[in-house]
């Protein structure tokens, strides 16, 4: 029950197009460019909508049954704190309110790219690898005066109780891209179109809604989680929430879409509510009010966190498919994920006709396969009007101008696209994509299209989750791939009946 994305992105799982042999692939975000771990969404919608009720997801002891303050335990005594946390010491917000660290905290931030804070929440936070730039005192990177937003619009819209918005407007520019504002008091850093600004500003006089409150900076906290800092948006109760919180709790929305304010929270479960967050528990007060978390989107695990708290902490979020339009990875499984998440295009060896690889036959399992066929592809990359993109775009689907005539568009021209569904949307030309389209034999004889990427070849390292749907077609003479009785087996194969009453009865008479 996470936001979706756009509507529009549904058109991803459609048929082939007519003009390529590949069907194009619609992606969302920039920073999210792998698959995701595969897993039925209705599953998925099931697990929380039932987790988030069940006694083991609220982590209850049995003994009691009220709703935990902050998410933690009474009895819990502070533990020092970890890595992550570190740089929040004086973010908390059941400590005095420092606002001099909350600015420092947006400031280090913005550097980071995408700069935004509402973007920031889909590129991963290594805390390994980034930590350091909370002791930095250099400049860090500039900060473009424009870029282009990872979120789709449709992904503020949509929430428990509008699953299906329909969005026929763009808050980006003709060219696709958003400015970035920095607030003048608090530093946070957005862009226009995530924050909702409407009206041009100069990036130099913005001040974002909290700080143009007037209210003192210790009433300026996210009352969804236990962090102050980052972009907040007022709510209708007149508190304040992080527009990052709001999008990835479901019973959240945006009373104005386009205005990103205010906030209704009044629909968030007292289920969600009771959820622990399993990484502050032992560094936040148990004087605070209640506080939503979310939960782990992969398999059945019951992993729950303040969205805040898991950014910081290095969880992973990507926009997805509804129902799981928010697809989040906790520590735990990150680490398997990242195993076959690793393959870049650039980074594998070229393939040559005649080569062994596994690949993903049509019923969804991986076999072997050869190489009979490489194809060096011309392939356009477009941004579309959503915020979505793809990156294997045929010359042949741009619908207002002749490609194969007259050559690619020019970079920054607006074209349109007829999308495998049939419908026609709206992009953004940015450049040729070249790719090597193999074409693979299986041992039926089928045929598959695939890029270097989706490919295995005999001396890389098949990852576990291929190995777990492979299958020796040799070694059932082929009938994997079509599901057929084996020969000389027609029909079920027989079972012996075995009359259990009459053996209980002999062993007694014996």
């Amino acid at each position: 029950v996470m936001k979706p994305t756009t509507s529009a992105d549904d058109r991803k799982k459609k048929k082939k197009p007519v003009s390529a042999a590949r069907e194009p692939k619609r992606k969302q975000p920039r920073s999210s460019k792998k698959a995701l771990p595969s897993s039925s969404t209705t599953e998925q919608h099931n697990k929380l909508s039932d987790d988030l009720s069940s006694p083991r997801a609220c982590q209850d002891s049995g003994q009691d049954k009220t709703i935990v303050i902050c998410n933690t335990e009474k009895d819990v005594n502070p533990a020092p704190e970890e890595a992550w946390a570190r740089p929040l010491s004086k973010q908390w917000r059941h400590f005095p309110c420092d606002f001099d660290a909350v600015k420092r905290y947006n400031n280090f931030m913005s550097r980071r790219q995408p700069h935004c804070s509402v973007c920031s929440l889909f590129q991963r936070f290594d805390i390994e690898s980034e930590s350091h730039i909370f002791n930095d005192s250099s400049p860090g990177s500039h900060i473009p005066s424009r870029s282009l937003p990872m979120i789709p619009e449709a992904s503020f819209a949509i929430s428990a109780s509008n699953q299906t918005p329909f969005c026929n407007y763009s808050p980006l520019d003709t060219d696709g891209l958003s400015a970035l504002l920095q607030c003048c008091k608090c530093c946070v850093c957005v862009h226009a179109s995530c924050y909702g600004v409407l009206e041009t500003v100069l990036p130099t006089d913005w001040t974002c809604s909290a700080c143009c409150s007037e209210q003192p900076p210790d009433k300026l906290f996210c009352t969804l989680c236990c962090l102050r800092g980052g972009a907040l948006k007022p709510t209708v109760d007149n508190q304040w929430a992080h527009i990052v919180c709001a999008l990835a709790i479901s019973e959240a929305s945006f009373v104005d879409v386009r205005n990103r304010a205010p906030i209704e929270i009044s629909k968030i479960s007292a289920s969600r509510y009771k959820l622990k967050c399993s990484l502050c528990a032992s560094i936040t007060s148990n004087s605070l009010q209640q506080t939503a978390c979310v939960q782990c989107s992969i398999g059945r695990c019951t992993k729950s966190f303040h969205v805040s708290c898991g950014y910081a902490a290095g969880v992973k979020f990507e926009i997805s498919d509804w129902p799981i339009p928010i697809y989040v990875s906790c520590l735990r499984h990150l680490s398997s994920q990242s195993r076959h998440e690793g393959r870049q295009q650039e980074d594998l060896l070229d393939l040559s006709e005649g080569d062994r690889v596994v690949a993903k036959h049509r019923n969804k399992r991986f076999y072997w396969g050869r190489v009979i066929d490489v194809e060096r592809k011309r392939m356009y990359e477009v941004d579309f009007d959503d915020g979505s993109f793809s990156e294997d775009l045929m010359p042949e689907d741009v619908e207002d101008r002749d490609c194969l005539r007259d050559g690619p568009p020019e970079k920054g021209e607006h074209i349109f696209v007829r999308w495998p569904d049939g419908a026609i949307y709206g992009a953004t030309y940015r450049k040729i994509n070249i790719q090597d389209v193999y074409t693979i034999e299986f041992e039926d004889s089928s045929l598959l299209q695939a890029r270097r990427d989706e490919l295995w070849a005999e001396h890389e390292d098949i990852p576990r989750h291929v190995r777990n749907k492979m299958s020796q077609a040799t070694e059932r003479r082929y009938d994997l791939f079509e599901n057929k009785s084996l020969e000389g087996h027609e029909g079920r194969r027989n079972k012996r009946k075995v009359d259990y009453k009459a053996l209980v009865l002999q062993g007694a008479a014996s």
